[in-house]
This record gives structure tokens, C-alpha cells and sequence, in this order.
């Protein structure tokens, strides 16, 4: 035998000797190995449990915060609604704190001196609480939230196109957390009580089970599935809203028939080309019921609704205008009634509306009037903000106006839609601020033409 030989002989009886190891010590590594990976799995979950409790706190703060303050609620198109949403979201954020500390500690930890099948029935059992949970998590995790956050936003903001994009994207994204959630009880967390069931069976037998441990499944294939489904299923939704806008811009056309709109006190006067009028009905509805129907539907932005969309103001009357309109209206100082026949609907006279003195009036009447603390509200958006591009655009306070300014452009007045999102008023572009935790705005976000750009705050 030479020295090639005796190596491989030597190989082969030390395999023969492994192969021949006691059971009870193929065990032993396969006990260490899944101890570990249940202790692996309880620290995740307590960290899990450990930032959800830190959020569901937050969550109590906020709301409560906003409870107490009354101010969101006294801007509120609904208030009743925002506060019942508020106490809703902080109930939610109490009981799930209670549930993921319940659940992770219902199961006793066991003894030290447990046997192994003790030990293993025990952690099955926390694994298939954990397990349960996220099956449910839609229930008693996602279900408050999804109803206090709704009608958080239907009592600012009330029925309108708004809420139901709002409603969209909300759920949305709370159907991909419970599809995330039901993912991971279905392959990690079953892979770990698959391997702790796996050697509980095993301590019945004197030998070790045929093969061996069962490994962690690869669930890759099952991730490129799930994150392809959902891909696909935002980016349906992302369509689907922006064919609803384009069938609510072709349902209702932004046209109206007058040249210009102003108000004495919530009665409205509207031009005809030179001329200042009274106005009393439109296709034969009453402007008092149109008046009426406005401030049911879009409660505190009804002077906005009339001046800017009186094509759906109407049509959700079930009156909604063609191409023209019969008109009934009174000169200012008479009483004697004239009916304009065929007066044209055109986008041109409602982008006049949009521009004129009077709409900047009105919208800042009704930002004054929301809002107390108006003043404070543009100063912490006065800056200057920067694209990617290089372009600088320069929010400043003018007047009790907001204006912005472009680099090389003149100045444009905004007009308030809320605290946060103005529109520029010469075009059809609208600025959303980002306000951070010291109050001022840290960002501002242009979105023109379908498109959105980030400008973020450099002085």
C-alpha cells in the first residue's frame, strides 16, 4: 500500500466511524441549531413589539394632542366626524399595544430544567400565537386605524373627489401590510415551528430521524411573486386614478359662464362682460338652491366650489349645464329681471375667475377665517427652496400674500387651499410645503402638468 492508498483508507474508516455516531449527538446539533433560531426569532419580535409600542404612544400623543388643542377640529368641514376618527385611532393604538404584549408573553417561558419536548411544545405554541396574529392582523391592527384615518380625513376635508382618492391610497397600502403580514406567517414563522415540531416527533425514537434537520425553505421564488403581484396591483391603482381624474375633468369641464364672481357677503354678484349683475337662477335652479347644495357638499369651500367648478356643482344636482345656459339676473339697483339666453360656457372665462382680484380675495378671507394663526402659517413657508435642476424658487410675504418666484420669472401670488397646499394663481400648478418638527417647512413639492418635483429649503 503506498502513501496514496493509506490516506484514502484512512478517509474512509474515519467516514465508517461518523457514520456510526450515536444518535442522541446528531441530535444535540440540531437542538443548538434550532434553540438558536428560536431565540433569534423571540428578540426580533420583542424589538417588533418594542417600536410598535414606542408608535402606538406617539400615535396617542398626536391625536390626543389635537383632541385637546381643538384647533384641527375647529377647521374641520365636519368636526364631529374628525373627533370620533381621533378617539378611534387613539383607542386602536391602545389595544394594540395591549394585544402584541399579551400574545408575546401569554406563553410562559420555560424552565430551565425542561425537557426538550417541553421546551419545544412551549415555543410551537408562541410561534403559532405570533402566527395567528399576523393572519389577523386586518382585525385588530389595520381595521381601527383604517376607519379612524378615513374619517379623520372626511371630517377635514368632507365628501368630494379628494376623499375618495384619499380612501384609494389608504387602502391600498393597508391591504399590502396584511399581505405582508400573512406572508411571513406563511414562510418564515412556519419554517421555525415546522423545525421545532420536527424534532419534538424526533424524541420519541432511539435513533436519529431519516435525514436530516429540515433547512429553511427558499422562499425567493414566493418573494419575486408577492412583490411582482403588488407592483402590479399599485401601479393598477396609480392608473386607475389617473383615469378617474380624467373622466372627472371630461364629466365636469372647468368652464363657467361668467367673466368675474364677487360676493356680498354669501349672495354672489357675477360679470357679463362689462357689466355687474345680480344672480338669480341658472338653467332655471335657483341660486339659493345652488348656494344651498354647495355649502351641503363642500361645506367651508363653497364660495371656491361656485367660482371654480360650477359644472359639478350643478350636475350633482342633477342639472348639469351644456355648452350654454339660461340665465336670470338683476342689474345692480333694479328689480326688473333679464333672462340671457345661450350664454357660452368657456374654460377661458372660469381661468379669468381663477386669476381675478376677487378669487385672491376670497380665498384669502376664508384662510383668515380657518385658520387664527394665518400669519404664522406663511411666515414658516417664507424661504428659499431649491430644485434638483439648480432653479431657485423664492417664497416671500407680501401684503398678507404669499408669492413665489422662480429664478428669472416674475413673482406669482398663491392662494391657500389649506395650510400646507397652495395654488399659483396665474397658472395651473399647485405647491404642497413639508413642514418639519420645529415647525417650518423643510421642503416645498411642485406638481404641474401631471408631474411633481421636490425643492428642498436652503435658507
Amino acid at each position: 500500500m503506498n502513501f496514496d492508498q493509506l490516506g484514502q483508507s484512512w478517509r474512509d474508516e474515519n467516514k465508517a466511524a461518523v457514520s456510526e455516531a450515536p444518535a442522541e449527538e446528531k441530535r444535540l446539533e440540531q437542538y443548538v441549531a434550532t434553540t438558536r433560531a428560536t431565540e433569534r426569532f423571540a428578540a426580533k419580535v420583542f424589538r417588533r413589539d418594542l417600536i410598535e409600542t414606542a408608535a402606538g404612544l406617539f400615535v396617542i400623543y398626536a391625536f390626543g394632542s389635537m383632541l385637546w388643542e381643538g384647533k384641527v377640529i375647529a377647521r374641520a368641514t365636519l368636526p364631529m366626524v374628525s373627533a370620533a376618527g381621533m378617539v378611534i385611532n387613539i383607542l386602536g393604538a391602545i389595544y394594540v399595544i395591549y394585544r402584541l404584549h399579551r400574545t408575546r408573553t401569554s406563553t410562559p417561558t420555560p424552565r430551565l430544567d425542561a425537557s426538550m419536548r417541553e421546551y419545544c411544545d412551549s415555543e410551537i405554541e408562541r410561534v403559532e400565537k405570533q402566527m395567528a396574529m399576523l393572519r389577523s392582523v386586518h382585525i385588530w391592527y389595520l381595521g381601527p386605524f383604517y376607519v379612524g384615518v378615513l374619517l379623520v380625513f372626511l371630517g377635514v376635508d368632507g365628501p368630494g373627489v379628494e376623499f375618495v382618492i384619499m380612501s384609494a391610497v389608504v387602502t391600498v397600502l393597508y391591504a399590502f401590510i396584511a399581505a405582508l403580514n400573512r406572508f411571513a406567517a406563511s414562510t418564515v414563522m412556519t419554517d421555525l415551528r415546522d423545525q421545532l415540531a420536527w424534532l419534538r416527533d424526533s424524541l420519541g425514537s432511539a435513533t436519529a430521524p431519516v435525514g436530516e434537520l429540515p433547512e429553511t425553505a427558499d422562499h425567493s421564488k414566493a418573494a419575486k411573486r408577492f412583490a411582482f403581484r403588488w407592483f402590479f396591483a399599485c401601479l393598477g391603482v396609480g392608473l386607475g386614478g389617473i383615469l378617474f381624474g380624467w373622466l372627472m375633468d371630461v364629466e365636469y369641464p372647468k368652464r363657467s359662464p361668467f367673466d368675474a364672481v364677487r360676493w356680498q357677503g354669501e349672495a354672489p354678484e357675477v360679470r357679463l362682460e362689462e357689466e355687474w349683475f345680480r344672480l338669480v337662477s341658472i338653467d332655471g335652479v335657483a341660486v339659493d338652491e345652488i348656494l344651498a347644495s354647495g355649502k351641503q357638499n363642500y361645506h367651508d369651500r363653497w364660495r371656491m366650489r361656485f367660482e371654480e367648478d360650477l359644472v359639478e356643482l350643478l350636475a350633482r344636482m342633477g342639472n348639469k349645464p351644456g355648452d350654454t345656459v339660461r340665465l336670470v339676473v338683476l342689474p345692480l339697483g333694479s328689480d326688473d329681471e333679464i333672462v340671457l339666453e345661450a350664454v357660452p360656457m368657456t374654460e377661458e372665462k372660469r381661468q379669468s375667475i381663477k386669476r381675478s382680484p376677487q378669487r385672491r380675495e376670497v380665498a384669502y378671507r376664508w384662510f383668515a377665517e380657518s385658520f387664527p394663526e394665518s400669519s404664522d402659517v406663511m411666515r414658516r413657508h417664507v424661504g428659499k427652496y431649491q430644485f434638483p435642476s439648480g432653479h431657485v424658487l423664492n417664497i416671500a410675504e407680501s401684503d398678507g400674500q404669499l408669492t413665489a418666484q422662480l429664478t428669472g420669472q416674475e413673482p406669482l401670488v398663491l392662494l391657500p387651499r389649506s395650510e400646507s397646499e397652495w395654488d399659483v394663481q396665474l397658472v395651473d400648478a399647485t405647491l404642497t410645503f413639508k413642514v418639519d418638527g420645529a415647525g417650518k417647512s423643510a421642503a416645498v413639492e411642485l406638481f404641474q402638468n401631471g408631474g411633481r418635483q421636490i425643492a428642498k429649503r436652503f435658507e
